[in-house]
């Protein structure tokens, strides 16, 4: 039973997407807009920033805005591989893909949990219960064969 409620709450997270609801686009743009603070961009103005913005928001509408905020911990932290050059922000589809990362990873714990909840007991054989087993067959055969 707490698996299977665990996993309903992990069902749950997956649905903390901008376009599921205000907050959870609040929480994306706020976290966006730390992050085109704290780092460096290549362009600048008031209409670049702008559309940056919707940039990030339109590569980031179906993803948990936890994703967002962890991959950018991670960005921060130079964790997302050698490829990247963490003192520039990413592209918003490169910050897309690092989020669709994390979401790939709670639900492969999900899947691992569900499987585990599915599971059915091993069902351990004594010798005494094939015998019965094996009677039992024999009996029915002899009954159908007659």
């Amino acid at each position: 039973m707490l698996i299977e409620q665990h996993v309903a709450a992990i069902d749950l997270i997956f649905q903390m997407t901008p376009e599921n609801g205000a907050e959870y686009a609040e929480e994306t743009t706020i976290a966006v807009s730390k992050m085109t603070m704290v780092l460096a961009g290549r362009e600048s103005g008031d209409f670049a920033s702008e559309a940056k913005g919707e940039a990030f928001i339109d590569a980031l509408e179906d993803v948990p805005s936890w994703a967002v905020q962890e991959a950018m911990r991670k960005w921060y932290r130079g964790e997302c591989g050698a490829g990247h050059d963490y003192k520039w922000q990413p592209a918003p589809a490169t910050l897309r893909d690092l989020a669709m990362i994390e979401v790939y990873r709670a639900k492969s714990i999900r899947r691992r949990l569900a499987d585990l909840a599915a599971a059915e007991p091993l069902i351990e054989i004594t010798p005494e219960h094939e015998a019965a087993m094996r009677a039992r067959i024999a009996q029915y055969l002899n009954v159908r064969g007659a």
